[in-house]
């Protein structure tokens, strides 16, 4: 193999993982394997159906939520979730960090904003205000 190509291929091949002094893997990819009740032991558990996920502001684009409600207490945020679901929509119970009013109800994913509004409307009807996301 000439120089060059030798060269060539050297700089194509991916790093090699970083490794601590006992030779354990390190970094973001060793921990990809890991589940999130790993890293969170000892905390205390989320209730049945919730989801830990990220603010309002980073859902993904094209897709529309709906907020029906804020508690601090996870219980509060799990029975509405589930009257509303009996209801026929799609709700979740999502946790929001740092925050007075951690436990929120979200109805949806919509695909377009005209979608999530009539169901917003339609859940005002019943009772259950919300605004979107």
């Amino acid at each position: 193999m000439a120089k060059a190509e030798k060269k060539n291929k050297l700089a194509l091949s991916p790093p090699a993982p970083k490794q601590d002094r006992t030779g354990t893997p390190t970094g973001p990819s060793a921990r990809a394997g890991t589940s999130r009740a790993d890293s969170k032991a000892g905390a205390p558990a989320e209730p049945k159906g919730t989801k830990a996920k990220n603010p309002a502001g980073s859902s993904s684009k094209g897709a529309f939520w709906i907020q029906v409600a804020a508690f601090k207490e996870a219980k509060q945020a799990t029975r509405l979730s589930t009257r509303i679901r009996r209801d026929g929509y799609p709700a979740e119970v999502r946790r929001r960090e740092s925050t007075a009013n951690p436990w929120v109800v979200w109805v949806g994913k919509y695909e377009n904003r005209r979608q999530a509004e009539e169901v917003r409307a339609a859940l005002e009807r019943k009772g259950f205000p919300g605004f979107l996301l």
